[in-house]
């Protein structure tokens, strides 16, 4: 649940491990980490709780009647866990207004590159669209979510094509913005919705 409660941040073991079981239970289908990492920013961002067994469906990618393929109570449990640790741990860094850092893919010059980041992102508001709706329609929102835009369509996923190239001068800039975003849409939504968990 987007509750406010101490959550250490996953660690490269854990983080390895999660990586691992995304492959293993939905290896076609399920999420990367950085488009994990990005859905559960904006998951995050959103005032009102929800379970984590809601949001299996669409990390794992899986048809609306199918269930994860556990291979036991064990593993469902970890796997779970592990979820429930990093979206709490992203809702706390979120809250604090300081100290969130994004799981970012590289290339092969150690460039970051953002665009699963986005993905997931823009994937995390279609959990729950009502809290997203409360926003405004004013030219500063929508210019909040340009870097999610402009990273989100530059890669075709289906066919590996870059679609619409970003500068590489301009990557970093979208990036930081991105995060920035993040951290408006957590504040916002949360005023909206008559609450502060800033502490």
């Amino acid at each position: 649940m987007n509750t406010i409660s101490s959550a250490q941040p996953l660690g490269d073991a854990d983080l390895n491990r999660l990586d691992a079981l995304l492959d293993e239970l939905s290896p076609d289908t399920a999420m990367l980490l950085e488009e994990l990492d990005g859905f559960m920013a904006a998951v995050a961002c959103t005032p009102d709780d929800i379970d984590i067994e809601e949001l299996l469906p669409e990390i794992l990618g899986l048809d609306d009647d199918e269930e994860p393929a556990f291979g036991s109570a064990a593993q469902a449990s970890e796997f779970k866990e592990l979820l429930e640790r990093h979206l709490m741990s992203v809702a706390e860094a979120l809250s604090a207004g300081e100290g969130f850092a994004p799981i970012l893919m590289h290339d092969d010059d150690g460039t970051p590159q953002g665009n699963l980041w986005a993905v997931g992102f823009l994937r995390g508001m279609t959990v729950q669209p009502d809290a997203w709706d409360r926003l405004d329609e004013s030219e500063e929102t929508g210019a909040l979510f340009e870097p999610f835009e402009a990273l989100a369509e530059e890669i075709d996923f289906e066919t590996g094509e870059v679609s619409a190239a970003v500068a590489p001068e301009r990557r970093q800039e979208l990036i930081e913005a991105m995060i920035e975003a993040a951290f408006s849409f957590h504040e916002r939504l949360r005023t909206l919705a008559g609450r502060s968990d800033r502490h």
